[in-house]
């Protein structure tokens, strides 16, 4: 009887982990992902999309981490990191 018990607890996870694989990530990770990929253009693309509170938001991350850095030589990235930059930062 605990087996089945037992059993009945694991499908709401395995469940859950079915669900998360089918979920599309999100622009931020999808970015992150191309970067890792060698595509900076199209992450640049995906990053240019984002809202600007949520660039806002992650400046510093793109401005100090080195997994940006292969955008870094782009004017597209330095003009969108200076359009998030938020009122505090500057």
């Amino acid at each position: 009887m605990l087996f089945i018990f037992e059993r009945r607890r694991e499908k709401p996870s395995s469940y859950q982990t079915q669900k998360c694989a089918k979920d599309k990530p999100d622009e931020w990770t999808m970015a992150d992902l191309l970067v890792h990929a060698g595509e900076g253009d199209a992450a640049l693309r995906l990053l240019e999309q984002l809202p600007a509170t949520e660039r806002e938001y992650w400046y510093y991350e793109l401005r100090l981490h080195p997994q940006w850095d292969p955008l870094r030589s782009d004017a597209r990235f330095e003009k969108m990191l200076a359009s998030s930059q938020s009122k505090t930062a500057r």
